[in-house]
């Protein structure tokens, strides 16, 4: 028995997925974009954690030195 190859039309530009794909196909296709988009919202919002404190450190360090300052010009 020859082996054929299944040829799939092209997938489409909007949504990736080959125009006739099953249902069970482009559910697939559409959690994969999903888990996708998520895994790189949490990456920013780890970014935007570590930036928050990075700068909250320096507001405080920067705070304790004008208070040392206005102590020091203190009558």
């Amino acid at each position: 028995m020859e082996e054929t190859e299944t040829v799939l039309p092209a997938p489409s530009a909007e949504t990736g997925e080959a125009p006739d794909a099953s249902p069970l196909a482009r559910i697939e296709a559409a959690l994969a974009r999903i888990e996708s988009a998520c895994a790189h919202r949490l990456r920013a919002e780890d970014a935007l954690i570590q930036r928050h404190g990075a700068l909250r450190t320096r507001v405080e360090e920067t705070l304790g030195e004008l208070d040392t300052l206005i102590e020091g010009s203190a009558p």
